[in-house]
């Protein structure tokens, strides 16, 4: 079963983030199964169990928690993208990736950018994927390249939605 829409995403936010559970599992899983179905043309050998995407959606607070303990960065950042892909012939769990979010993060951003919360939230979401599926943004290059694939996903999802 190399179907990219066997992904499973699995999503844990603030009850005041609930609402927009099932937007936010139907974004991720848009931009994972295709980025997924990309990456498995790389693939000499396929990998047929169901895939599981987890995605945190935490407090500033957390979220630096994880930062320092994992990038040893001792600050709140938006989002921090931990991929498996690699490892994933030899892992017991088919996670292909764990994504974290600061809903703060978001919620400051919005303001600055004048998007909806929603908007930032799923902008977090196909960032952090996009960081799964090995995408990165430390030079200038490989910003550009991400950003580019993450404008494409905005743009072909939510450019008719007027909520978002």
């Amino acid at each position: 079963m190399d179907d990219p829409s066997s992904i499973s995403i699995n999503i844990t936010a603030p009850k005041k983030i609930s609402k927009y559970l099932e937007e936010f599992r139907e974004l991720a899983s848009i931009v994972a199964c295709k980025e997924y179905s990309l990456w498995l043309k790389k693939k000499v050998k396929k990998n047929k169990n169901q895939k599981i995407l987890s995605i945190r959606i935490i407090a500033n607070k957390t979220i630096q928690t994880f930062n320092k303990r994992y990038l040893g960065i001792d600050s709140a950042t938006d989002v921090i993208a931990f991929s498996y892909l690699e490892e994933m012939d030899t892992l017991i769990v088919d996670t292909i990736g764990d994504i974290i979010i600061s809903h703060e993060m978001a919620m400051n951003s919005c303001r600055s950018f004048k998007n909806s919360f929603k908007k930032e939230l799923s902008l977090y979401i196909i960032h952090g994927v996009l960081h799964v599926f090995g995408y990165d943004d430390i030079t200038a290059s490989k910003k550009a390249k991400m950003w580019k694939r993450q404008d494409y996903y905005t743009k072909k999802y939510f450019e008719d939605c007027d909520e978002v």
